[in-house]
C-alpha cells in the first residue's frame, strides 16, 4: 500500500518543512513529499501524477516569492493543465505568500525561537531541518498557520479530507 495524497514542491528545504507541517499525516502513511530542483519540475510532475494515477490525490505547493510572474496568473495556468486530467476535488495549488518558511514561523511557538527567514540556501536547509526536529517534539500549531494565511488553511483543508477518505491505494 502507498499513500494517497502525493504533496510536490519545488526544493529540498520545502520538502522539509511540509513534511515538519503534515508531520502526523506523514507518519500514518497517509501522504508522501516530494520535492523537485524547480517549480516547474514539481508542477509537470504533479500533473503526470494525476495523468497516470488517477486514484492518487495531489498537492502542489510552491513560493509565491520564486516566480517571476504574478501568482494568480501562474495559478490560473496550473489549474488549466490541471483541470484537462483529473477533476479538481483530486488537487490543490498552494502558493505560500512569500514562502513555506513564513507558514512554519506562524506558529507561536517556532517564530520566535528561529527568528526572521535568512536567504542563503545553507540557511535554509539548516533553518528547514530546525523546524523539523521541533515539529518531532509537540506539531507545529496548524490552526494557528491558517489564521494568518488563507491558502494554508485550504490546504490543511484538502489533506484532511483526503485523510479521511481511504487511507492508502494498492502499489
Amino acid at each position: 500500500m502507498r499513500p494517497r495524497l502525493r504533496i510536490f514542491t519545488q526544493a529540498a528545504p520545502e520538502k522539509q518543512l511540509l513534511e515538519a507541517i503534515f508531520l502526523p499525516e506523514t507518519q500514518r502513511g497517509e501522504l508522501e513529499t516530494i520535492d523537485y530542483m524547480t517549480p516547474s519540475a514539481a508542477g509537470s510532475a504533479a500533473e503526470f501524477t494525476l495523468f497516470d494515477d488517477p486514484e492518487r490525490y495531489v498537492a502542489l505547493v510552491l513560493n509565491s516569492a520564486d516566480w517571476p510572474v504574478p501568482v494568480e496568473e501562474r495559478r490560473s495556468s496550473l489549474v488549466r493543465r490541471f483541470s484537462k486530467v483529473s477533476p479538481d476535488s483530486y488537487w490543490q495549488i498552494a502558493f505560500a505568500e512569500p514562502d513555506i518558511e513564513s507558514w512554519a514561523l506562524a506558529d507561536p511557538r517556532v517564530g520566535p525561537i528561529l527568528g526572521p527567514p535568512e536567504a542563503t540556501w545553507s540557511k535554509r536547509v539548516e533553518r528547514a531541518e530546525r523546524i523539523n526536529r521541533l515539529a518531532q517534539e509537540t506539531p507545529l500549531d496548524r490552526e494557528a498557520i491558517g489564521r494568518e494565511y488563507p491558502e494554508f488553511h485550504a490546504l490543511v483543508e484538502f489533506v484532511e479530507r483526503v485523510a479521511e477518505s481511504q487511507p492508502t491505494v494498492s502499489a
